[in-house]
């Protein structure tokens, strides 16, 4: 989950390409696992990082 979420914060990358290149079949069967880790969609994840704030949960 790290990786992907650090994929996640780089500039430019679409989400469901990064989440396809780590072995989900799409963005709907990758959406629960962050949401569980972080309590956060990807895109909620990308925009609070992105933003410069700290990962809560690694």
């Amino acid at each position: 989950m790290n990786f992907i979420c650090q994929e996640l914060i780089a500039p430019d990358s679409p989400i469901e390409p990064i989440v396809q290149n780590f072995g989900f079949s799409s963005l709907n069967t990758f959406i629960p696992a962050p949401q569980k880790v972080y309590g956060m969609t990807p895109a909620q994840y990308r925009r609070k990082h992105r933003n410069g704030n700290t990962m809560e949960k690694v």
